[in-house]
């Protein structure tokens, strides 16, 4: 998918048909909401999949300034196809902290929620980076696109040397012209920021969280964080794999098989 047009719509149409309500999956801190196709082939067909995107990868959008009001906005996009519930949400990383907020607003509001799962996603994750300033979020990014950060000082990387180790990757961003990732540093900085600044509210339903147990300093424990926010049930599975590889195929075809199981309990 190239980084013009379509592929960048804040709500994107992984596959719009199916008989059943649809799941909307919340991007990631990158912003991108691509790398949920990869559920497209082992989640129950009769679902339409839906991807939320970041505004703020498109020329002259405005950053959110807080989870709740990603959570707000997004809702806002999602009732644009499905006026009513029951809603049923995924979310990987920042998108994690965002259905559980965007469920939080919902149930208080009186309305249906279905599904809420969440991807890897635990209070505290965005300190991480912003503790160690703007170099640990560049080097955080160039983490996450899976890009070689040897020999490189992240804090006085040119826009250029981002460009190329970007590049060097073969990723699907490896096109992308200097601009484009200059706006999705920019959305990558927001989200850790937010996420930092974000302390969970009260959902009084269930959830489903799957970790991934291979992260660094993850360890079973850590989804006893959630469970002060939670009402209901807290389902954890545990996938094998590190946090920036969740949705690889070899892993997403678990969760699409686990996340199917649930929408069958709940349609």
């Amino acid at each position: 998918m190239d980084d013009t047009g379509e592929g960048l719509a804040t709500l994107l149409a992984l596959r719009p048909r199916g008989t059943a309500e649809p799941l909307f999956c919340i991007h990631p801190g990158i912003g991108v909401g691509w790398c949920y196709a990869t559920l497209c082939g082992a989640l129950a067909p009769a679902h339409p999949l839906y991807a939320i995107q970041s505004p703020g990868l498109l020329p002259d959008a405005t950053l959110p300034r807080s989870v709740h009001e990603m959570a707000v906005t997004y809702l806002r996009l999602i009732r644009t196809v499905r006026p009513t519930g029951p809603y049923h949400l995924l979310g990987w990383s920042l998108g994690g902290f965002a259905v559980h907020e965007m469920a939080r607003i919902l149930h208080a509001a009186g309305e249906e929620v279905g599904l809420v799962a969440i991807l890897d996603s635990f209070p505290g994750d965005g300190e991480r980076f912003t503790e160690g300033g703007p170099g640990a979020i560049r080097a955080g990014f160039l983490h996450e696109l899976r890009a070689d950060i040897e020999g490189l000082d992240p804090v006085r990387a040119t826009p250029a040397e981002l460009r190329e180790r970007v590049r060097a990757t073969g990723s699907a961003f490896a096109g992308w012209e200097e601009s484009h990732l200059a706006r999705l540093l920019d959305v990558f900085a927001n989200s850790c920021e937010i996420i930092a600044a974000h302390r969970p509210g009260h959902y009084d339903g269930d959830v489903l969280l799957m970790s991934a147990a291979k992260e660094p300093g993850r360890s079973g424990a850590d989804a006893d964080q959630w469970r002060p926010h939670i009402g209901g049930d807290l389902d954890v599975h545990e996938l094998p794999c590190e946090h920036r590889a969740v949705l690889d195929p070899e892993h997403a075809g678990e969760i699409a098989r686990v996340v199917t199981g649930h929408l069958a309990r709940l349609t």
